[in-house]
């Protein structure tokens, strides 16, 4: 991953104005195409919701490098039945392994999951 892509802050880390923008574009492009999926991303609760399901969309939007749906993913059914703490760490050990980031970004991004996930 290319550091200048990325500017760190207090908060987290955020891409540059016109990365950001890029990404954006692509993020809107992908709610357009796969409303389906974004409704069941962002509704708690859906009963066509499993952990296949979660994996399913986990991997696409990881392959799409799509990451902040899927922490809005993970954070919104964190409490499904199935989203015990093992499954938790196991997907976002999966997410963090092909970012592409470095290990100190890494473990940020991990930091900053599981306060998003508690």
């Amino acid at each position: 991953m290319n550091e200048n892509n990325y500017l760190w802050t207090k908060e987290g880390f955020s891409l540059n104005p016109e990365e950001e923008r890029k990404h954006f574009i692509r993020f809107f492009d992908w709610i357009s195409l796969n409303s389906g999926w974004w409704r069941l991303i962002c509704t708690p609760g859906d009963k066509n919701m499993t952990p296949d399901m979660m994996k399913l969309l986990l991997r696409r939007l990881i392959r799409e490098r799509l990451y902040e749906p899927a922490f809005v993913l993970l954070t919104v059914h964190r409490r499904a039945a199935f989203a015990d703490r093992r499954f938790k760490d196991t997907l976002l050990s999966g997410l963090t392994a092909v970012t592409g980031f470095e290990p100190q970004e890494k473990k940020r991004i991990v930091e900053y999951a599981e306060r998003l996930l508690k």
